[in-house]
């Protein structure tokens, strides 16, 4: 109690008091619960003795066996649980998928957590706490983080319905992410290192369930190394972050991890190596370790790591004499968007570029998104957007069956060509 003030010590004495005692008053508790359990199947035993009903006594001694070896039950459970959900951009396709799940898991009537608990341990009473970490990539900096923040600063609260909006808000806005690798390592830290309000952590029972579709950080599998922009961090963590601090973490707070991941061929390494450290641990238990919880069927795994979400992206852009002084504004915004399917972790996008005055012409045939040129030539003439319709067609008619065609057009007039482009 060096850091409390000396006025205060006599109402700090009695708190310490007061949780020992309450400590105290559970285990008496839970033992005459015990002990009564054992004195009345011990009775029934006994009165099939008296009764001479063998058959009887045999399953009731089979019973006060049972009973005896039973590991003694508390009458009452708290949980803590963690959703720690991947928000980059890889993420979009499944993020109505993890709000089900967890949905159901909260709030799921007779499929929540806690209604199966109490199926499978009827002589218990369960409590469940939840929080939420949405979680970006290193890079993403200020924005790598959104963590829930209930009553008085606690990162729990049993608030259903502030759970679900909480993640709900998080999962409406995936993105960012830049390479493909993903700082699980960093997110497990934040919220076993960095929550640390008086009330945080503070159940019998703690898990936190990771969502992803991606490797971590210097895990990325052999299979996957030559995939373009895969890991900026395969070497170090910036902030040293390893599996043996992490799985230390986790075994030193009695954490346990489920890993829940939408591409299990790219998260392997990772829950192997974390796994092995937990076990290797030495202050990990027989039951410490990872569970591995697959979001997909079996014949829907992913052979790459590619979000599965690939666009041919075909910008329609008029370059007509009007449009002179707007064109820098327009390579802008073709480079800005770009960019941002690049920050979201889009490297399997096709790019095309259809430029037309009067007439119309391809400046970029399908190329990957990382290939896609930065500057466009400027050409100069009158308005027609027919061609450039028939042009844009035609390259729609490459797309490959793996994307989906996406097209943009800029322009600042009309024509009067305008119905037979539609067409």
């Amino acid at each position: 109690h060096g850091n409390i003030p000396k006025r205060n010590w006599y109402e700090w004495l009695c708190t310490v008091r007061k949780k020992h005692h309450d400590k105290q008053c559970k285990i008496i508790e839970t033992n005459l619960l015990r002990a009564n359990e054992v004195d009345k199947a011990t009775h029934k035993y006994f009165d099939s003795l008296i009764k001479c009903n063998s058959n009887q006594a045999l399953t009731d001694f089979q019973s006060l066996y049972q009973t005896i070896k039973k590991p003694p039950y508390p009458p009452l459970l708290n949980l803590d649980l963690v959703f720690a959900i991947d928000v980059t951009g890889s993420m979009m396709p499944f993020t109505k998928c993890i709000a089900n799940t967890i949905q159901g898991l909260v709030d799921g009537g007779q499929n929540s957590i806690v209604e199966k608990l109490k199926a499978k341990f009827p002589e218990i009473e369960f409590k469940m706490r939840a929080g939420c970490i949405g979680y970006r990539d290193i890079d993403d900096k200020q924005d790598q983080f959104q963590e829930s923040c209930f009553t008085d600063g606690c990162h729990f609260t049993e608030d259903k319905s502030r759970v679900t909006t909480f993640i709900n808000g998080v999962l409406n806005h995936a993105s960012g992410g830049f390479d493909l690798a993903e700082d699980h390592l960093g997110a497990i830290d934040q919220c076993i290192m960095n929550w640390n309000h008086s009330k945080d952590w503070t159940s019998e029972i703690k898990c936190i369930l990771l969502f992803t579709d991606a490797p971590a950080h210097g895990y990325v599998p052999t299979s996957f190394s030559g995939v373009n922009n895969s890991d900026n961090y395969s070497v170090r963590h910036p902030s040293g972050l390893g599996i043996e601090h992490i799985a230390s973490s986790l075994v030193k707070n009695n954490i346990d991890l489920f890993f829940c991941s939408f591409n299990p061929a790219a998260t392997e390494k990772v829950e192997d190596e974390l796994a092995q450290a937990i076990k290797d641990h030495p202050d990990s238990g027989n039951d410490s370790g990872v569970a591995r919880i697959p979001m997909v069927p079996e014949n829907k795994k992913q052979p790459s790591l590619l979000s599965g979400c690939e666009r041919h992206i075909i910008f329609v852009l008029d370059e007509s004499g009007s449009m002179r002084n707007q064109w820098t504004g327009v390579v802008n915004a073709y480079n800005g968007y770009l960019s941002k399917r690049k920050q979201s972790q889009c490297d399997g996008d096709l790019v095309s570029v259809v430029q037309f005055d009067s007439g119309a012409r391809v400046t970029v045939n399908p190329t990957a998104l990382s290939s896609a040129p930065n500057n466009l030539p400027y050409n100069g003439g009158g308005t027609c957007f027919h061609p450039a319709a028939i042009k844009a067609c035609q390259l729609a008619k490459q797309t490959p069956s793996t994307h989906t065609t996406t097209i943009i057009f800029m322009s600042d007039g009309g024509t009067n060509d305008a119905p037979a482009a539609a067409r």
